[in-house]
């Protein structure tokens, strides 16, 4: 099963995603993950929407440029980790 992307709060003065909208984000952020891991931070970003199943017009809307898009992906990575660490942390026998 993918792992699905923390929710990020809208910014100041962004209005929340639509679901249809934060699915497909999670969509492109999670093949972006895969895409990038397998061939590396050069592949188009035409090829990671074609992987996330998405349009290149929604690709282009959700993430305007490929350092947007890898800057979700850390993000998203980083947020996974540190929700891993506050569960082992919260754990009565770590």
């Amino acid at each position: 099963m993918p792992e699905r992307p923390p929710q990020s709060a809208p910014k100041d003065g962004e209005r929340p995603l639509r679901c249809d909208a934060a699915r497909n984000r999670e969509r492109i952020v999670h093949a972006a993950r895969e895409v990038f891991g397998r061939r590396g931070l050069g592949v188009p970003l035409d090829d990671v929407a074609k992987h996330a199943g998405v349009g290149v017009g929604t690709m282009y809307r959700r993430f305007p440029t490929k350092e947007a898009l890898v800057r979700a992906v850390f993000e998203h990575d980083l947020a996974m980790r540190q929700e891993s660490a506050e569960r082992a942390l919260a754990h009565p026998d770590p």
